[in-house]
């Protein structure tokens, strides 16, 4: 036992230090009060983070963590999760890892506290802005910190700890630590918001089912039925609506729910690190051993012209983004499809999701530290994003083609705005996501996000 709790304070320890000494998380801890100050309007500003049957939040203490809590609990769980998966922590030393007698608990225990901890260190950040920022908020005599921090915490921490649960989880299979997980997440996000959702609508459901904490101390806070909660949206009737909110988080059954998720995603870890699956190593080819080439030459091999360079670039990265190759009869047939069906609700859902993966992978490729450095050297290197662009850009235009021509004879001009997002929007949104954070996790779940959105217009 004492072998096992080394092994579990190392993990953590190594697995920590690489989210402290990263970037990172200091420039996010740097922005946290900065979207503090957006994230709490004055009372009776001239606009509103979240409403509640479309009325105003009247602001004490409580109320203030709370809005904290409920914005990092619905909004930013994705972001927590985009953060860890494509954070300083995403590429692991999986060569020694796999090969290491140490128990496969402990490691990955060890990395699921150490990702909830990095991200409880970003919640505090939050929590101590909205603390001073409520010295400006409130009358000096109502400040409470500890009520505010409480409050937010008692929320957003679980909820944090199961998105780096999620995410050491997916660690622990082959199928789920790239694409495969990113999807999971995205649809068991989606699910887990939609169960706090009914929350609303029975009234009557154990807080255990509110895995996020916000909807269960939200429909403690007040006598009247919630029939709406918006974040990020007007409060259009103008009312103010006072809440209750320390009695909602501090009730019996919420803190037991809270604490309930906490240790049920720490066991949940030490499970499936017992189906834990080892990485592939992947041989070489015998033939790539030991041949080699039959002679040097002293000369300087000529490189090829630039427009013959630029057409090459361009036909590559059209085939790295039709792989695998089963992508393109599935893109011609949907694309063909539009010729009779709708775009919206149907052929334009169909191609953005598909479009999704592999444009977000492209977008990312040769964009890590070592492989821009090397990539930058090439006679193409400063126009290799441009030619990529270009290809998605023809690509997602030219499958959206039989729909324009439908669009046309059908005179269903409103859909012309979805070509365009479709056949331009993407390739612009995942060519600047993956460039700007050098990871195809990003751009795939922002989105996976959006494309819902569009599914349900």
């Amino acid at each position: 036992m004492t072998l096992f709790f080394e092994s579990l304070a190392t993990y953590t320890r190594i697995q920590l230090s690489r989210h402290l000494r990263s970037p990172a998380i200091w420039i996010l801890a740097l922005a946290a009060p900065i979207a503090a100050r957006f994230m709490l309007p004055e009372q009776g500003g001239d606009y509103s983070i979240m409403s509640i049957n479309s009325a105003y939040l009247a602001l004490d203490p409580a109320t203030i963590g709370l809005q904290l809590g409920v914005i990092m609990a619905v909004i930013l769980t994705p972001l927590a999760y985009i953060f860890l998966r494509a954070g300083p922590t995403r590429r692991q030393p999986w060569q020694a890892d796999d090969l290491t007698p140490a128990r496969r608990t402990a490691q990955m225990l060890g990395h699921w506290i150490a990702d909830t901890v990095s991200l409880w260190v970003l919640m505090l950040v939050l929590g101590l802005a909205g603390v001073v920022i409520s010295l400006f908020r409130l009358p000096l005599s109502d400040v409470r910190p500890i009520v505010t921090l409480l409050c937010l915490c008692l929320i957003a921490a679980p909820a944090l700890a199961v998105i780096a649960g999620l995410r050491t989880i997916f660690s622990t299979r082959r199928g789920l630590r790239g694409a495969g997980g990113d999807v999971l997440f995205f649809f068991v996000w989606l699910a887990l918001l939609l169960l706090s959702s009914a929350f609303f609508a029975t009234g009557s459901a154990p807080p255990i089912l509110d895995v996020f904490g916000f909807a269960a101390p939200l429909a403690g806070t007040t006598t009247e039925r919630i029939e709406s909660l918006v974040i990020f949206g007007p409060a259009s009737s103008g009312d103010v609506l006072s809440l209750d909110a320390w009695s909602g988080v501090m009730s019996g059954d919420y803190l037991f729910s809270r604490l309930f998720w906490l240790v049920s995603v720490g066991v949940l870890v030490a499970l499936f690190a017992q189906i834990y699956a080892p990485h592939k190593f992947k041989a070489l080819r015998p033939e790539i051993v030991t041949t080699g080439p039959p002679s040097f030459s002293k000369e300087p091999v000529p490189l090829a012209s630039a427009n013959g360079s630029l057409i090459s670039l361009f036909l590559s990265e059209i085939q790295l983004v039709l792989r695998p190759r089963i992508m393109i009869p599935v893109l011609l047939i949907v694309a063909a499809a539009g010729v009779v069906l709708p775009f919206r609700g149907m052929v334009g859902p169909a191609l953005a999701l598909l479009l999704t993966f592999p444009f977000s992978q492209q977008a990312a490729r040769w964009r890590g530290m070592e492989m821009s450095k090397l990539s930058a050297l090439t006679p193409l290197g400063s126009s290799a994003v441009f030619v990529r662009l270009v290809a998605m850009v023809v690509l997602s235009t030219a499958l959206c083609l039989p729909s324009l021509v439908n669009i046309t004879a059908s005179g269903a001009t409103d859909q012309m705005l979805d070509i365009v997002a479709i056949g331009l929007g993407l390739p612009l949104l995942l060519t600047a996501l993956g460039y700007l954070t050098r990871s195809a996790v990003t751009g795939r779940l922002i989105a996976l996000i959006l494309w819902y959105g569009y599914l349900n217009i």
